[in-house]
């Protein structure tokens, strides 16, 4: 058997590896020599691809890292993925299903960064994180991006750009409706996931941040009619969590939290 291969200096064989030097033309498979693409394996649940990206793949704005400690990663998403598979049975299971890659992005100098690319479906780009329950939140965060990247590209959720944009309590830049419909639905993951491990201050503020965006999208004309009954069922759940007790301390840190990135936007984007 063979195969047809294109002259590039890097080739890639999907889900297999990287090709060792440059074959190019009709190649016996047989021939065919490749650096395996390294995976984590889960115990007792998924294997995942440890892609990298070659030049002229979809997320080329990304850090992407091109040095990955295979033993680091596995150990921090088997220490994430037993948080999830434990207390978040739900969101291991889509995990499972929907995402099959992960790719390592250079670590910040605090904190953890994180991506969805609408362009490379299946697979969630990340920072090396600090701690098993911040690297499952935030692949439930970034799960949330990924199913709503699968139904938005079946259905229209959102009207064509009018060219308005809106606050969002979660970034430093205006955004239009389909970015901000994105934030909301990521953020009811994100609390949904710290109502379940006890980070109340972290529940309280993006509760109740989905759930005014979820509002802000209701009062405008940027959603198609099933883009509102969708926004409608995020704000049902997300208020009857706002209903759910906190400790006052909790709640007066995220109110603290969410009015200083208000203010700090408003100046910024010199809003009175």
């Amino acid at each position: 058997m063979t195969v047809e291969l294109p002259d590039v200096e890097q080739a890639l064989l999907p889900t297999l590896g990287r090709l060792v030097g440059r074959p190019h033309g009709k190649v016996a498979v047989d021939d065919l020599r490749w650096q395996p693409t390294p995976r984590v394996e889960v115990p007792g649940g998924p294997t995942f691809l440890l892609e990298g990206w070659i030049d002229g793949g979809p997320p080329t704005r990304l850090p992407v890292s091109e040095d990955i400690d295979v033993a680091r990663w596995q150990e921090a998403i088997a220490g994430a993925w037993a948080i999830l598979a434990s207390d978040h049975e739900d969101v291991a299971a889509e995990f499972a299903t929907a995402i099959t890659a992960l790719t390592p992005l250079d670590s910040p100098r605090s904190g953890i960064n994180s991506a969805t690319h609408a362009d490379a479906f299946g697979c969630i780009f990340l920072s090396l994180p600090e701690d098993p329950e911040t690297t499952a939140m935030t692949l439930a965060h970034e799960l949330q991006h990924t199913k709503l990247v699968a139904l938005m590209d079946l259905f229209p959720l959102v009207t064509p750009d009018s060219g308005e944009r809106f606050y969002a309590p979660w970034r430093e830049d205006p955004r239009p409706a389909i970015g901000l419909l994105h934030g909301a639905y990521a953020h009811l993951g994100v609390a949904g996931f710290c109502r379940k491990v006890g980070r109340d201050v972290e529940f309280a503020r993006w509760r109740s941040a989905a759930l005014e965006v979820s509002n802000t999208l209701l009062a405008s004309s940027a959603l198609t009619d099933l883009g509102r009954d969708f926004v409608h069922g995020m704000a049902s759940t997300l208020s009857s969590w706002c209903a759910e007790p906190v400790s006052e301390a909790a709640r007066a840190q995220a109110d603290l939290l969410a009015e200083e990135h208000r203010s700090r936007w408003l100046t910024f984007h010199h809003k009175p």
